[in-house]
């Protein structure tokens, strides 16, 4: 699982809700992560989380030690933090100006939607989610390969490793396939 942690901020804290006012709201963030030492006074304690609810409905939870992510420019990385059990934190100013545009796009994509894991072990995991018009699927390889039967229709968004239609050792494939629309 993926989180946001908001750094320490140097200067008015008004600058960074500006920050967070123009790009979280892309991302789907409703909650940010801090730790002990993020505000510099008692009257940014008092109104930065109330400021931060009542202009962009994100809440603020404080985490003694958040464990944090550094280095999210792989692909790859994201997807195993993703699937994993544990939950991993991204720094939000790091994030946004470092990260791939694939890494935000796929950032996008499981934040706005709750996907469900079909298969998750060791070897492989498969996660899900449905709208009214497309299905997503996420397949991801770990140390095995895995044949996946794949719509001649599917839009793949993401891949690494794949032969034909098979997800090799440590690859993973993302794609979505648009639903068939039922007629009267």
């Amino acid at each position: 699982m993926i989180s946001f942690y908001l750094s320490p901020y140097s200067g008015s804290f008004l600058n960074q809700l500006n920050f967070i006012e123009e790009n979280a709201w892309i991302y789907y963030i409703t909650k940010f992560y801090i730790e002990d030492g993020f505000f510099t006074d008692f009257v940014d304690l008092k109104y930065y989380p109330t400021l931060l609810k009542k202009k962009e409905d994100i809440d603020i939870t404080f985490i003694k030690k958040i464990n944090k992510v550094t280095n999210v420019t792989n692909m790859k990385h994201i997807i195993d933090l993703y699937i994993s059990n544990e939950n991993y934190s991204i720094n939000f100013e790091e994030f946004i100006n470092s990260a791939s545009s694939n890494i935000k796009h796929f950032i996008q994509i499981i934040n706005r939607y709750n996907f469900i894991k079909i298969e998750n072990n060791k070897e492989y995991s498969h996660l899900v989610h449905t709208t009214k018009s497309s299905t997503y699927h996420l397949h991801v390889t770990n140390n095995s390969e895995k044949f996946i039967n794949i719509d001649i229709n599917a839009k793949i968004l993401y891949y690494q490793n794949i032969s034909n239609s098979t997800i090799l050792n440590n690859g993973h494939l993302f794609y979505y396939v648009e639903n068939k629309k039922i007629e009267n």
